[in-house]
């Protein structure tokens, strides 16, 4: 895995002239790519790159980058693994190409060369690259379909200037570039905990949204997009082909994961898609796995141990079951949860107020120090899979969505009265809404209300107000499926995992040169998967049925048994003791950004003495107080 960034301005420009802003912009990313580096400039061209290198295959010097075709017309730099590379080459060298090394970078420079940008399509992987291309002096840049590797770009058409990388810090190297914090990012983190492309929490910063492409040249950027599911849920079969089909995709997606050069582990949490991917990497490989899981020593008492712990006790059952080499990451009291957040936070770049980015670190920590260089895990396994109670709920909100409105009224009276069943109150309030109305979507997952926003922002802030609700009606509109539970599985797939979950798992594994690969996030199997109906995959109230009894021989039947259970993280307990000062602090500090009102104290003394959306409500200011203090710069925080 690698970093990557350029500038692309006016032939002879005196920015390509500061060659330390360059070297700037390559050394800062040297945690992506610790092995080897590389920069080049074309100054008659306006263009630089620069390359940081984690070896993984061919570890030789003949996988340096910036790299060249043979007559030095197009250069590439790329971050990333392309898992079909060998048969792509084959294809290549049957049309008479010849290759220097056995990188997956020069077979795709060599196919860029041969296709031009068909190329992109050939690829089955994760990668973000950029190519120059001399011969028509544009730059062309591309992002794998789920967003696993991340890209960032920055452009001012009134001076001409391009800047684009695998992190946010390298193109801030560039003091043309403002610090200043968008609106519309900031709305989104506020609600949603993350920020989704094609927004930043910087003003002018851009990420190239995942199954994109982008050209690049002196008469601006064109984004198009190149991929997107285009059979969801029309798949009409038997169910046990439906088993047949994944079960083949799947054990075909691991097997490809698992080419390497370098030391491979597997992160394992005991639920049943990081279980899965154990498993089948324990019958293709002739020795033990190294598997990783965490765990928390609190202090707190039996009880509240076993609850953190439960996924680190569940994944001890499933290394045995395959006989894994595992480790028990184990977070305890001298652990220093508020420095290792700094760190997180300024590795990342943008504010992400997940938990899990903690472990992710951690994991990425243990692997790291005991040899692995590369960890497979189960990411997008519940989104393709149908592993979310959510799913479950929205299609029952469907069903309450065909009684009439009255008769759902008075039913939500008595439940709002009784507090029983269990979960029927926001079916009944969220069956107002309409089909596929971008609010049954965002609604359930918010943080903070547009209501809470207007409450806590200042004028300016609140110019981005709207941007949660219509990035999310952006994506449902465009998804191929009539099937509301589809829709939100669709939408999940294009914001959720590309940036949140891929961003966290990217940006905490490369903190520590550790490369990260999600076998459920190979297209051939994530199309197959979605062309199944969600009503084939999941039971009445059994999330993830059908992958479950498709490798029902595999599995231990403590996971298939197993309920489906959030990753857990004991925040309670850092709120109260770690960050306790701090969060004293808080509402003066965010006050002092200029983005807060006063309101803002309200909401987060109603957060400190809720539950468990409270405290996640909580967590969210103090982390996005924290990133504005690293990266905005403000003295008074």
């Amino acid at each position: 895995m690698c970093g990557i960034g350029g500038i692309l301005t006016g032939p002879g420009s005196p920015l390509l002239g500061d060659d330390c802003r360059l070297a700037n912009m390559r050394d800062i990313m040297k945690h992506r790519g610790p092995d080897d580096s590389g920069s080049e400039q074309i100054p008659a061209a306006g263009v630089g790159m620069v390359h940081t290198r984690l070896s993984v295959i061919d570890l030789s010097s003949a996988g340096h980058q910036p790299m060249w075709n043979d007559d030095h017309t197009i250069s590439i730099v790329y971050n990333g693994e392309v898992y079909n590379f060998a048969e792509i080459r084959q294809e290549l060298e049957n049309r008479g190409v010849t290759f220097r090394s056995r990188t997956d970078t020069e077979v795709i420079l060599k196919g860029y060369e041969t296709w031009g940008k068909d190329v992109v399509s050939k690829l089955n992987g994760m990668f973000a690259f950029a190519i120059w291309d001399d011969r028509i002096r544009k730059l062309w840049l591309a992002r794998d379909r789920f967003g696993q590797k991340p890209l960032y770009y920055w452009h001012d058409p009134s001076s001409n200037v391009f800047l684009f990388a695998s992190e946010i810090k390298a193109i801030l190297e560039w003091p043309i570039v403002p610090r200043k914090v968008d609106p519309e990012g900031l709305n989104c983190y506020l609600a949603l905990e993350y920020v989704p492309a094609p927004f930043t929490m910087f003003d002018g910063v851009r990420k190239l949204p995942s199954a994109h492409s982008m050209l690049v040249d002196e008469s601006g950027i064109k984004i198009e997009r190149y991929w997107q599911f285009t059979e969801v849920g029309s798949w009409k079969a038997s169910r046990n082909e439906y088993k047949e089909a994944l079960r083949t995709n799947v054990e075909r997606a691991v097997k490809s994961h698992m080419v390497s050069d370098v030391p491979i582990g597997a992160f394992l949490s005991g639920g049943v898609d990081s279980s899965l991917v154990v498993g089948l990497m324990s019958q293709l490989t002739d020795h033990p796995v190294k598997t990783f899981s965490t765990a928390f020593d609190l202090e707190e008492g039996a009880d509240q141990t076993a609850y953190y712990n439960a996924d680190a006790n569940m994944a001890e059952i499933v290394s045995r079951e395959f006989g894994t080499d595992h480790n028990r990451c184990v977070t305890g009291l001298d652990y220093q949860v508020g420095d290792v957040l700094t760190s997180i936070v300024r590795q990342i770049d943008e504010p992400n107020a997940n938990h899990a980015h903690l472990a992710s670190y951690r994991l990425a920590e243990a692997a790291r120090e005991l040899g692995v260089t590369v960890s497979l895990g189960g990411d997008g396994g519940d989104e393709l899979f149908g592993g979310y109670q959510r799913y479950l709920l929205t299609r029952y909100v469907g069903w309450a969505r065909r009684a009439p409105g009255f008769m759902r009224n008075a039913a939500l009276g008595l439940v709002e009265r009784t507090g029983a069943p269990a979960n029927a109150a926001p079916v009944l309030r969220r069956a107002g809404y309409g089909s596929h109305s971008p609010e049954n979507y965002l609604v359930p997952l918010q943080i903070f209300s547009r209501e809470d926003r207007l409450q806590m922002l200042t004028r300016g802030a609140l110019e981005g107000l709207d941007a949660p609700l219509e990035k999310v009606r952006s994506v449902i509109a465009e998804v191929p499926t009539d099937n509301e539970v589809e829709a939100h599985m669709c939408t999940d797939l294009e914001m959720w995992i590309p940036d949140q979950n891929n961003m966290r798992s990217d940006k905490t594994s490369m903190a520590h040169s550790l490369e990260i690969r999600a076998p459920f996030l190979d297209h051939r199997l994530a199309e197959v998967a979605m062309s199944i109906p969600f009503s084939a995959k999941v039971g009445l109230r059994n999330e993830k049925k059908l992958i479950k009894e498709a490798f029902a021989d595999l599995l231990p039947s403590a996971v298939i048994n197993r309920p489906k259970t959030g990753w857990a993280f004991p925040v309670k307990f850092w709120l109260r003791s770690e960050f306790k000062e701090e969060l004293d602090r808080l509402p003066d500090k965010l006050i002092a950004t200029g983005l807060f009102s006063p309101g803002v104290k309200t909401l987060l003394q109603e957060g400190l003495s809720g539950d468990y959306r409270g405290r996640e409500k909580v967590w969210l200011l103090l982390v996005f107080a924290r990133w504005h203090r690293i990266y905005i710069g403000n003295p008074t925080l």
